[in-house]
């Protein structure tokens, strides 16, 4: 279920976003996560982490190795890390684009979160955190009851990161959703039952 493949194919019931092919979004994000790589496109795994082969498939493609991560396709690039179970990267690329993570995509980001949650908890927080600002921000009602469970997994995983960097700490997460969106009581009901 977390293949690539499946993700853009629509098999996770939703429209992978278009532009680019799954290669090419996780060739684009890894120049981003310290990877060399030459002018191919076939991917392999070495030591249990995506590598890339030289096979001439790309025609003369190169990727720097310190660049920051900028394939539009952030959730395709999301879904490879997640399919190589190379979840450093998966964390990284998650904490790196926050801003443009799209909420939208619950079906694909609450498994991840949950995948994330054991061993990268503050990854799992970004994701939980952009289904929780979509839903607000949108009006979702539907998915306020989802919305508040997040939020309760966010504040219990607030207590295993030690430093949340550019993240932004679950106490003042939660101040800020109840400043912007306290009149929802739809949604406040529902965290108070969490």
């Amino acid at each position: 279920p977390w293949s690539v493949r499946a993700f853009r194919a629509g098999q996770t019931g939703r429209a992978a976003p278009s532009g680019g092919d799954a290669g090419s979004a996780a060739r684009s994000v890894l120049e981003g996560v310290d990877k060399t790589w030459g002018s191919c496109g076939a991917f392999s795994v070495c030591d249990g982490q995506p590598t890339i082969e030289n096979c001439g498939l790309c025609d003369g493609y190169s990727v720097s190795p310190f660049g920051r991560p900028t394939h539009p396709e952030l959730l395709t690039a999301l879904a490879f890390f997640l399919n190589w179970q190379s979840l450093g990267h998966a964390t990284r690329l998650l904490i790196d684009r926050q801003d443009e993570v799209d909420g939208d995509h619950y079906d694909f980001l609450a498994p991840a979160a949950e995948i994330l949650a054991e061993k990268y908890p503050l990854a799992a927080t970004v994701a939980l955190g952009v289904m929780i600002d979509f839903t607000l921000n949108e009006g979702r009602q539907k998915r306020y009851g989802y919305a508040a469970q997040h939020l309760a997994t966010c504040a219990d995983l607030a207590g295993r990161i030690e430093d949340f960097g550019p993240v932004e700490p679950h106490p003042a997460y939660a101040a800020r959703l109840k400043a912007k969106h306290g009149k929802k009581t739809g949604f406040w009901s529902k965290v108070e039952a969490a």
